[in-house]
């Protein structure tokens, strides 16, 4: 008997994203990616926490947060991954952008040494959209060895992902290459298999044919091989035994 999948225990509301990319809740504001601002979604409260839902799709997930003090003021928690396309239309927003101030702390660094040139803003925005087709870990990695070594452009941290990314690729490869090469030998071994079952006649061709104990003419049947007849313009009207002109003719 199966066993039951687990209570899952929520209240459901329904939210409407305001154009700064947030839902309220209770006292507190909670961020959402920004490509759903001003568009409805659900909100799943949980005793610890709230999921936001849209178009089937877990988007976002905060902890929940209680507030006692009802004369306290409200709080908004933000994730900076959720403004990256704000970011990338105003890449100004860095500077001082409520959400981007909980940065971890070797992006901060990066960040302060990228805006001391002109288009840091640009380039700390292009190093921040990493996140969203690589690992976190990897690209904080990769920035952390940039900020060791001294050289904290935007290529230069790209090129130390890569690197920190070439491993993996190269694994993945080899598993590729170990897959194709066992399909291969698969398709050889039908292959044979194929043939086999198929029996087909053995080859024959003029080499081990015995002219002296046939009545053909040697002379005539080499003239045909050669393909002379193309030359003159002539016909060929094989006669003869059945057996040799099956085993014989299209060999010539």
């Amino acid at each position: 008997m199966s066993v039951p999948a687990p209570f899952d225990g929520f209240v459901e509301y329904s939210k409407r994203v305001s154009s700064t990319c947030l839902i309220a809740f209770e006292t507190n504001r909670y961020s959402v990616p920004a490509t759903f601002a001003n568009h409805p979604v659900s909100l799943h409260v949980y005793a610890d926490r709230l999921v936001i839902v849209a178009e089937t799709q877990v988007i976002a997930e905060h902890q929940r947060l209680f507030t006692r003090d009802h004369n306290r003021t409200s709080k908004s928690v933000y994730d900076w991954r959720h403004y990256l396309a704000v970011v990338q239309r105003k890449p100004g927003a860095l500077r001082n952008g409520a959400p981007f101030l909980e940065l971890p702390a070797s992006f901060k660094r990066l960040q302060k040494q990228l805006l001391k040139h002109p288009g840091g803003d640009r380039d700390m925005v292009d190093i921040l959209a990493l996140v969203l087709q690589h690992d976190e870990d990897k690209v904080e990695q990769a920035i952390e060895t940039a900020l060791t070594s001294g050289t904290t452009s935007r290529q230069h941290v790209i090129n130390w992902l890569n690197r920190l990314l070439l491993p993996t690729a190269r694994q993945s490869q080899s598993s590729g290459n170990c897959s194709r090469q066992k399909w291969l030998i698969s398709q050889v071994r039908s292959i044979q298999y194929q043939m086999k079952t198929a029996r087909f006649p053995a080859y024959r061709d003029l080499t081990g044919f015995d002219f002296a104990q046939s009545e053909v003419s040697e002379a005539l049947v080499m003239a045909l091989h050669r393909c002379e007849f193309l030359d003159d313009l002539h016909n060929i009207n094989p006669s003869g035994h059945s057996h040799w002109c099956a085993s014989h003719t299209a060999s010539l």
